[in-house]
């Protein structure tokens, strides 16, 4: 069973100075998982590198695997505080994650690209959480499209994207796959049947 960690938006709102109080709410968050037995932690929706490397220093006394996932927004390129792909990949292994990847504001095949720079910089295992939402060159986060958030459902993407999407994925290596904002239950089995269907081909 995994335990989900998320940011504490803090950063968003209040900036650096509130870095001794997103310690202290994302160390509450790590201990109540632990303590309630989790299996693993899910370190997600982090849009600032400096906010997981606290989360990743909270969560080390655990000894819990860890799977730790950034979040690109507004730019595909660098999350909030300026990183790139490579660099959070990098530098959130080096603060002891077990596995780096993305999760949410991206659907699938816009997520890919992340997920290629993190492949290429990390020897770790890659994780992919996509959304379910499409979005646009110019706006390719979907928290920032002009229908977010009540008329998302218009632009929901078909489910066989998911499929064609995880077996892409595992294809390029990427070893944990997953879904995020818009997801369901049907997203995630067709994911599986494209998981499936990757392992077919390859025997």
């Amino acid at each position: 069973m995994a335990g989900s960690v998320s940011r504490t938006q803090l950063f968003e709102r209040e900036g650096r100075s509130a870095a001794g109080h997103v310690r202290d709410l994302l160390n509450e968050q790590v201990l109540l998982l632990k303590n309630a037995g989790v299996d693993f932690l899910i370190m997600e929706t982090f849009f600032h590198l400096e906010e997981m490397l606290i989360a990743l220093d909270c969560a080390s006394s655990t000894g819990l695997p860890i799977v730790a996932t950034m979040t690109f927004r507004p730019k595909l390129a660098e999350c909030s505080d300026g990183h790139s792909p490579a660099e959070c990949a990098k530098a959130v292994v080096g603060a002891g994650a077990h596995a780096v990847g993305a999760n949410c504001e991206q659907e699938p095949d816009r997520m890919l690209g992340i997920l290629r720079e993190m492949r290429n910089s990390v020897s770790v295992p890659i994780a992919a959480q996509p959304a379910a939402f499409r979005t646009t060159d110019v706006k390719p986060c979907f928290t920032r499209l002009p229908e977010f958030p009540d008329g998302m459902e218009a632009i929901q993407l078909p489910r066989n994207c998911f499929e064609s999407f995880a077996s892409v994925a595992q294809s390029e290596g990427v070893q944990f796959v997953g879904g995020c904002g818009g997801c369901n239950a049907a997203y995630i089995r067709a994911a599986g049947r494209g998981l499936s269907s990757s392992n077919g081909n390859s025997k």
